[in-house]
């Protein structure tokens, strides 16, 4: 049992383990982390935006990132203190729906008029289709592809397409989009929460 003091807030809408085995609890004031072996430290407060953080992701370099309805949050900082991340306008990035860790390095960002690709500081945004500005959760498969679930249907893309999308014009130009046609009951996907889809031990993905 963890009092509120130790956990962010008295309501917690989010877990995360990284790759070093802490886990990282949202709250609804702050976040905070415990280790291993069990000693609680909060995280860095002095943004007040990190309050109702409702998403983590790891990058390669075990960077920590977090995402709220008012701004994206990255580890960085003078003793791992979270710094925010701005768009190109350098702005606030507010209420992205998702964070996806790119196995190549970069960070993923689902906001409102498109999809932004952060790597090693630079950033650019995918655009078309449109569907990709309303992204709410993103999942990659085993074959080199990556699931979209958006307002539009859920979404198929390879993974180098997407890529060179944000190396270019900004268009994804192959891509498949499923919706009730295919199949689907619905296209009123799960927001809000991360994660809200995953992909199981027999490579079937999920989406809330």
């Amino acid at each position: 049992w963890l009092p509120m003091a130790e956990t962010g807030g008295n309501n917690i809408v989010a877990l995360f383990e990284d790759s070093r085995g802490r886990i990282w609890i949202s709250g609804s004031e702050s976040i905070a982390v415990m280790d291993s072996e069990m000693s609680k430290t909060l995280a860095s407060a002095s943004l007040p935006n990190l309050a109702g953080v409702h998403g983590f992701a790891e990058t390669a370099d075990g960077r920590i990132w977090a995402l709220s309805r008012t701004g994206v949050f990255s580890e960085g900082g003078e003793s791992g203190q979270f710094i925010e991340i701005l768009n190109n306008s350098g702005q606030s990035i507010r209420r992205a729906q998702c964070l996806w860790a790119d196995a190549a390095g970069p960070i993923w960002i689902a906001a409102p008029g498109g999809f932004l690709r952060w790597s090693r500081g630079s950033r650019s945004t995918v655009t078309d289709p449109i569907a990709l500005q309303s992204v709410k959760c993103m999942v990659a498969d085993q074959n080199g592809a990556v699931w979209l679930a958006a307002d539009e249907g859920r979404l198929q893309i390879r993974l180098d397409e997407l890529r060179n999308a944000a190396d270019g014009n900004g268009s994804v130009r192959e891509y498949r989009l499923f919706d009730h046609f295919d199949g689907l009951p619905s296209n009123d996907f799960a927001t809000g929460r991360q994660p809200t889809g995953l992909r199981d031990a027999d490579g079937r993905i999920w989406f809330a």
